[in-house]
């Protein structure tokens, strides 16, 4: 289609340079630089500018492709249309180009590699048995870590297996089965744990063990089936309506009550012994303990209290 031409672009023989195309499509060339292809300029020094469009502007460069630009010096781009970056040393491009034209009609990046050795990628990067020499950066992609417990920390992420201290719990509740209660009251925690509040009451079927003391004990009206009292004298006048006049001595046994009108006294009281004489059959009555012992002694058979009378 109208022939290929092969032109040099200097007759300087150690600044050798050529394109190669048709006649009018290639641009201008550097100084031992190669251009070739459609519309293909190699600018640069030592530069190589090859398919359609592509731009080797800067010394040292390669432009590959459709639509690319290597701007940068010792830069090398390749692809299909990229986003023109000099602090970058290999570019991917990525664009889109129209149907009728070779070269793209947008610009991206879809794979860069900058002079420190930095990677940036747009879209899902995948490699097989591929080994990275440095740890791929979070902006890349990746976690910047060379090491599982490195990367958890730098994604602010934990281990599988973990465990939490209790000001770690900051909301739900904790089940009884992991120390817990179950439960956002007192009143739900004291049912999740089968307990009772600090201040309650039990009927007296409730009470099967133990001893209760005194002070603890409670007074129990008569209609109730209690005395309504604390103590015995109060007992037993609230039970028979007479008052108790205790004596000294009454747990001798040698006192008795007596009713004196409402009134209940105790007075004292003697025993009385018995004796019988078998020759004359005859009984004996004494208050008298020696005469008791004495009778005994002369042969009278003693038959001890037979009861008791007032003193």
């Amino acid at each position: 289609h109208g022939g290929v031409v092969i032109t040099y672009v200097t007759d300087d023989p150690r600044l050798k340079a050529f394109s190669l195309g048709r006649r009018g499509d290639l641009g201008p060339v550097g100084a031992s630089s190669l251009a070739a292809g459609i519309e293909s300029c190699a600018s640069g020094i030592a530069s190589v500018a090859m398919g359609c469009e592509s731009d080797a502007c800067g010394d040292f460069s390669v432009a590959l492709g459709g639509g690319v630009t290597a701007s940068g010096d010792c830069q090398t781009v390749v692809g299909r249309g990229n986003v023109s970056d000099r602090d970058k040393a290999f570019i991917v491009g990525n664009g889109d180009g129209p149907a009728d034209h070779i070269g793209p009609a947008s610009f991206s990046n879809a794979f860069a590699v900058g002079w420190d050795g930095s990677a940036e990628v747009q879209g899902a990067l995948t490699a097989s048995g591929a080994i990275l020499k440095t740890p791929l950066p979070m902006a890349s992609g990746g976690t910047g870590a060379a090491t599982a417990d490195e990367a958890r920390k730098a994604i602010g992420a934990a281990a599988a297996s973990h465990t939490h201290a209790a000001t770690d719990i900051a909301s739900g509740t904790l089940p009884v089965s992991r120390g817990g209660t179950g439960a956002t009251d007192a009143a739900g925690a004291r049912a999740g744990l089968g307990a009772a509040a600090s201040k309650h009451t039990h009927s007296a079927a409730g009470i099967t063990s133990g001893t209760l003391s005194a002070d603890r004990l409670p007074t129990v009206p008569v209609s109730k089936g209690g005395t309504g009292a604390t103590t015995a004298a109060a007992a037993f006048r609230a039970l028979s309506g007479y008052t108790l006049d205790l004596r000294a001595n009454n747990t001798k046994g040698t006192w008795i009550p007596v009713i004196n009108g409402s009134t209940i006294q105790h007075r004292a009281i003697a025993p009385v012994y018995r004796l019988y004489n078998e020759y004359d059959r005859q009984r004996l009555l004494t208050a008298s303990r020696s005469e008791y012992n004495s009778l005994v002694k002369a042969g009278w058979n003693g038959e001890g209290v037979a009861f008791y009378a007032f003193a």
